[in-house]
């Protein structure tokens, strides 16, 4: 079982969770490239190894060597990536300047953990979906660890 952060479910058809072969972390992602081609390439860059930004976890510890073995893994704690992940308390938002732009919707600004600092990214502009709402993206609370949620256009419910 491997448990699929927000920004890598556009591959694998919006779902959380999805299952994967394999006897090491390399082995799983390479499984989950052959059920959802294009994966691979936003976890593990052109030097075989996990890319800087992303967080792998097997039964809730991180791991960087794609040679780690997954035998045994706990389904609780299967096979995690995660593209934003802190173990301290985000700073509160910073206020933005928002502009009333027809057929735009202001996608607010967040922080970002980077490995020695919090850094703030700027909000932006996106083209208004119709038929869709957008749903703010925000950092939750789990036990000790902090998980960025993102935003994303969800279809109204007639």
């Amino acid at each position: 079982m491997v448990r699929v952060p927000d920004p890598l479910r556009s591959y694998t058809e919006r779902q959380a969770v999805v299952e994967a072969d394999g006897d090491t972390v390399g082995a799983v992602i390479a499984d989950l490239d052959r059920r959802f081609p294009g994966i691979r390439f936003r976890m593990v860059d052109e030097q075989n190894e996990i890319r800087s930004h992303m967080k792998v976890f097997v039964n809730e510890e991180p791991v960087r060597d794609l040679a780690t073995p997954v035998a045994g893994c706990h389904p609780a704690g299967a096979v995690r990536p995660d593209g934003h992940i802190a173990y301290d308390e985000p700073p509160p938002p910073r206020e933005e300047d928002v502009e009333d732009r027809p057929g735009f919707f202001f996608v607010h600004g967040h922080w970002v953990r980077d490995p020695d600092r919090w850094r703030w990214r700027e909000g932006h502009y996106d083209p208004v979906r119709p038929g869709y709402t957008y749903a703010e993206g925000r950092w939750e609370r789990h036990g000790i660890r902090y998980h960025w949620r993102s935003g994303s256009w969800l279809a109204r419910r007639s």
